[in-house]
């Protein structure tokens, strides 16, 4: 639903009321769920077939803890390479050398939420296809790096994060292996192959297509693997069965919970929450973009420039809060510093920011 900048308030928090937290709204909202819950079903596979490739190149490539990730608690090493891994580094125990790292201010399970907030900037939400290309990835990744090596990583760390997501975009769209593709999305490969000729967006733009040899499920092409991350593996790895059984059982899982009718029966059951909670936000939100849309008509920000002032207050407002969305909840380790740079570099007046910042700070969440 786009944005209305001109809704009050309280108009706002009735339109949320009378589409989402009453018993007519939850019906409605029943029905529309219902009618394209094959599509949604597409969508949830795709998404969890995704999530679990990035977090196998985090865990073998990047060595994030898989104990740590919110979904896929799965011992990629142990049922893909099925070697040892080099340990985590211990005071007076670990060699310099013969250890991995973790970067002082992040946790493992925040990097992770980090990588898949950008696979959305990356990727469109139900197809493997591009959503930003280009320049406008570029803008979205420097952001990106210059935040976490604010945190203590190491560039090319970062960037080798990032690089995993068009690997994983376009093995999920070209490499289609029985277990580890969605049928619907996948291209149909012709058999007899040792390979599948797959295309993935060039590392230095994130728009000129490269085309690679797939063999397997984790492998790094020329070009796209970073010396002293990247895995040497072989064409004939293969993982255990185990790892398939594990997907096809959690997508199987997923899509038991959300079946329209027992997401009615969970709307009805918040409903309350949705009308207090829920129009509590639907006020703030209301509120947000009052206060700044006087900002910007006393310092005369014309109106396409708008939006992206919009989008730094509810950003600011919104960042230590707690919502359904796991993967947004590194935003903790945000400073106002950090959300200021990020906004400047996208083309916005640093003391029209640092206003807004003083108007809404008692709104912070």
């Amino acid at each position: 639903m786009p944005v209305r900048y001109d809704k009050s308030p309280l108009v706002r928090k009735l339109r949320y009321l009378h589409n989402m937290a009453s018993p007519d709204g939850v019906l409605i909202a029943h029905y529309r769920w219902k009618s394209i819950w094959d599509l949604l079903r597409l969508s949830d596979s795709f998404n969890i077939l995704f999530r679990f490739l990035l977090d196998m190149y985090l865990n073998l490539s990047l060595h994030l803890d898989f104990e740590q990730f919110d979904w896929h608690k799965f011992d990629f090493l142990k049922n893909i390479l099925k070697y040892k891994v080099p340990m985590k580094a211990q005071y007076d125990i670990s060699k310099y050398d013969k250890s991995v790292y973790d970067p002082v201010e992040l946790t493992d399970s925040e990097l992770e939420r980090l990588v898949w907030d950008a696979r959305y900037k990356h990727t469109k939400k139900d197809i493997p296809e591009p959503n930003v290309r280009g320049e406008a990835f570029l803008k979205h990744l420097e952001n990106f790096v210059q935040m976490l090596m604010n945190k203590g990583c190491r560039e090319d760390y970062v960037k080798a994060l990032i690089e995993i997501i068009p690997i994983v975009e376009a093995k999920i769209r070209d490499d289609s292996r029985v277990g580890f593709a969605i049928v619907g999305l996948s291209k149909v490969v012709k058999t007899g192959s040792p390979f599948t000729e797959i295309t993935v967006r060039s590392i230095q733009d994130f728009k000129t297509p490269v085309k690679c040899k797939a063999y397997t499920v984790y492998e790094h092409y020329v070009g796209f693997a970073r010396v002293g991350y990247a895995r040497v593996s072989h064409e004939f790895l293969r993982p255990t069965k185990e790892t398939s059984d594990y997907l096809e059982e959690t997508i199987k899982k997923f899509h038991s919970w959300t079946e329209p009718t027992w997401q009615a029966t969970f709307w009805l059951y918040r409903i309350d929450r949705m009308h207090i909670k829920g129009g509590g936000h639907q006020i703030k939100l209301g509120y947000i973009t009052k206060v700044v849309r006087e900002v910007l008509d006393k310092h005369g920000v014309v109106h396409f420039m708008r939006g992206a002032y919009y989008s730094f207050a509810r950003e600011y407002v919104y960042l230590m809060h707690m919502g359904h969305r796991r993967f947004k909840t590194y935003k903790v380790k945000i400073t106002d510093d950090d959300l200021i740079a990020k906004y400047k570099r996208m083309g916005c007046d640093e003391s029209i920011l640092r206003e807004i910042i003083c108007r809404l700070r008692a709104l912070k969440v």
